[in-house]
């Protein structure tokens, strides 16, 4: 399925970060109801590919991963 692998951002805004770290900078945003492929977890980060090509780390919490 084209959502495994998947996260929809869930609140205004979630930020892509530089690294896996609360004090990292942002790289990007990825607005609510916009999805991105997750390319790898860490300690509780997800490493996120957005469909225009973005990259960054974001937190749980204003993203969700898509259940099939």
């Amino acid at each position: 399925s084209e959502f495994r692998n998947s996260v929809v951002s869930t609140g205004p805004d979630a930020m892509l970060k530089l690294s896996p770290a609360e004090n990292a900078p942002a790289v990007a945003a990825l607005s609510e109801g916009k999805s991105a492929i997750i390319r790898k977890e860490h300690n509780g980060y997800m490493f996120l590919q957005t469909k225009d090509g973005k990259l960054g780390w974001a937190k749980p919490g204003t993203i969700q991963k898509i259940v099939e």
